[in-house]
């Protein structure tokens, strides 16, 4: 299918422009006081929390349409600036175009479902305003550029992508979410001229990972970023190990400003790919990790039914498996049972120990 996409919106921004503000919007002096430090480090654009969607039940979702009424007074109070919320219904779209939010996201969990996407995009249909869309948790990249087109068709567009990294199926390694930086060649493909807006507040999950990413981030053309930010971090009501406050904002936005430049001057082909590999091998890591465990829980059960540690035959099945595998994905058989030999040595010896 064919895209119409309108890139033109980006121009009334700096280049990069950066969309800050709090995971939700919570105490309405902390919403006010980070706004106005914000607003003093010359951020124009300005996210906020209004609903939040919540793994689970009877946690705070997000303060509503008073939410939206602070913002009118904010905006009638500081010149030239504008907000983006997130929205997944009806509800949330008439009263955000009710109070003039200039910039409406759709959330990873809402790009994931065609369903919610075809209805959001009828809705939306015709509208001028800024939509941002956010990769789904999990890397099913179809399912984004499924969810564009659905906007597209509904004559929608002035579209950007926020890249928030995909879930991380165990949380005893650094970052909250994966990154994922195939994402970014993968839009890049898919439609040259669609924004990218980096999200390393959802990557990170952890404040002190953040710089690490963005100055990761720095060798790929990332025309935004998307950075919450809260006056009181520890006192947020969503996400507050990874919000920082206005003035680490300012310090993060001054080093992408002085950097990019130069990054974006190497030949940084190479260091795109090494970035990948790094990526790639945290996951094996993991997964030996996983692994690991599960022969903890194997020890006991072959100790409690008086079962001998090593199964000969068992092995014997699995490598020729591995064998298949191998030959399958066109690899090296001396080598991959090279490896798979080391791996259950170790098993073996966590079952022994």
């Amino acid at each position: 299918m064919k895209l119409n996409i309108n890139n033109n919106w980006i121009k009334k921004f700096n280049s990069p422009f950066f969309i800050c503000g709090p995971c939700s919007v919570d105490k309405k002096k902390y919403f006010f006081n980070t706004i106005k430090k914000l607003y003093n480090y010359n951020i124009k654009i300005f996210r906020a929390g209004i609903w939040k969607p919540r793994t689970f039940p009877n946690l705070f979702e997000g303060i509503g349409e008073k939410g939206l009424k602070w913002i009118k007074y904010i905006k009638n109070k500081y010149k030239n600036i504008y907000f983006a919320v997130e929205v997944a219904n009806k509800k949330h779209i008439k009263l955000c175009i009710k109070y003039n939010i200039d910039i409406l996201w759709i959330g990873a969990r809402t790009t994931s479902n065609p369903f919610l996407m075809e209805k959001i995009s009828k809705i939306l249909k015709n509208t001028k305003k800024i939509i941002l869309i956010k990769n789904t948790m999990h890397n099913e990249i179809n399912l984004l550029f499924g969810a564009i087109q659905r906007l597209n068709l509904n004559n929608i567009n002035n579209i950007g992508i926020i890249h928030r990294g995909c879930y991380n199926y165990n949380n005893n390694i650094d970052y909250r979410n994966f990154i994922e930086w195939n994402i970014y060649e993968k839009i890049k493909k898919f439609n040259s001229k669609i924004p990218i807006i980096l999200d390393p507040s959802h990557i990170a999950g952890k404040k002190k990972y953040i710089y690490k990413i963005i100055k990761k981030s720095l060798i790929f053309n990332y025309q935004g970023y998307m950075i919450e930010s809260h006056i009181k971090p520890s006192k947020a009501l969503t996400d507050n190990l990874q919000q920082i406050k206005p003035k680490l904002i300012n310090k993060y936005i001054n080093f992408i400003l002085k950097n990019k430049l130069k990054y974006l001057k190497k030949n940084n082909k190479l260091k795109i790919q090494r970035l990948k590999i790094e990526e790639i091998d945290k996951k094996i890591l993991l997964s030996i990790y996983n692994r690991n465990k599960i022969s903890l829980k194997i020890k006991k059960i072959k100790n409690k039914n008086n079962i001998k540690i090593h199964q000969k035959e068992r092995f014997k099945i699995l490598l020729n498996k591995y064998k298949k595998l191998a030959k399958k994905f066109k690899l090296s058989v001396k080598y991959i049972l090279k490896i798979f030999n080391i791996i259950h040595k170790i098993s073996i010896n966590i079952q022994n120990k």
